[in-house]
C-alpha cells in the first residue's frame, strides 16, 4: 500500500490544506482554505498537480478582468447577459410581461456578476450560432435550468410554440418553415397577426407526407 503524505499546512496556489477527509461517496479526499476565506474540499491529486487551484474566485477574476480588460463588454455573450436580466428584471422592457412579469428571474450569481454568466457559457457548451435556452421555461435563468441550442431547437421548444395545419398534417411553425422552404419569421408574422399562409405552404407537396410521417 502506497504510504499517505500529509500534506496539513500546505499551500498549492491559493489553497492551503486543513485536513484529510472521507467524503459520503467513500472517496478520500482533503478540506483545502482558499485564500480568500471559502473552505472546499477536492481530491489531493486535483490540488498538487495544479488543476485545482483556487475554490473558483481565481477563475472568476480572470473572466472578470476579460470582460473588463479584453473587450468582452460589447461581446455578443455580455449583449445576451444584457438582455436577459433586462427582460426579467426592468419593468419598463419591452418584453418583461412574458418574463418577469410571470416570475421569470435571473439568479444571483448571474444578476450580480456578468463574468460568472461568461465563464458558465464559456464551460458549457456555448458557441456563436447558438442560443440561450431555459430547459423549464415556467423556471428562471440559473446554471441547472439553461443550456445552449440552435435557434431552430429553441424555436420549437418555445412556451408560445403554434401548432398549424398544413398539407402534411399538423405541426409547429418552425418545422412547417423549414419543410416548406419560407423564412420562419414570415410565417409565423402571418399566423400570428390572422393572416392567410396557404401560399406559403404551397411547396408542400402531398407526396412528401409518406416520408414526413415516417420519420417521425
Amino acid at each position: 500500500m502506497a504510504r499517505l503524505i500529509d500534506i496539513t499546512g500546505m499551500k498549492f496556489g491559493r489553497l492551503t490544506a486543513l485536513k484529510r477527509v472521507i467524503s459520503l461517496d467513500n472517496q478520500a479526499k482533503w478540506v483545502f482554505r482558499c485564500d480568500c476565506g471559502a473552505v472546499i474540499t477536492a481530491f489531493k491529486s486535483n490540488v498538487t498537480s495544479g488543476k485545482t487551484n483556487s475554490c473558483g474566485c481565481l477563475r472568476n477574476e480572470r473572466v472578470r478582468e476579460a470582460v473588463s480588460t479584453h473587450g468582452l463588454s460589447g461581446s455578443r455573450l455580455y449583449k445576451i447577459w444584457g438582455n436577459m436580466t433586462h427582460r426579467c428584471h426592468n419593468s419598463s422592457d419591452a418584453r418583461y410581461k412574458d418574463y418577469g412579469g410571470r416570475g421569470i428571474s435571473v439568479c444571483d450569481e448571474w444578476l450580480n456578476n456578468p463574468a460568472a454568466f461568461v465563464s458558465w457559457s464559456l464551460l458549457n457548451g456555448y458557441g456563436a450560432e447558438l442560443s440561450l435556452e431555459r430547459k423549464d421555461n415556467n423556471l428562471g435563468y440559473c446554471p441547472e435550468n439553461c443550456k445552449w441550442t440552435t435557434r431552430k431547437d429553441q424555436m420549437r421548444n418555445k412556451r408560445d410554440n403554434h401548432i398549424i395545419d398544413t398539407p402534411l398534417g399538423p405541426m409547429c411553425i418552425v418545422d412547417a418553415a423549414e419543410r416548406a422552404g419560407v423564412k420562419y419569421s414570415t410565417l409565423s408574422n402571418r399566423v400570428w397577426n390572422g393572416k392567410p399562409y396557404d401560399d406559403l405552404l404551397a411547396g408542400m407537396m402531398a407526396d412528401q407526407a409518406a416520408t414526413y410521417f415516417d420519420g417521425k
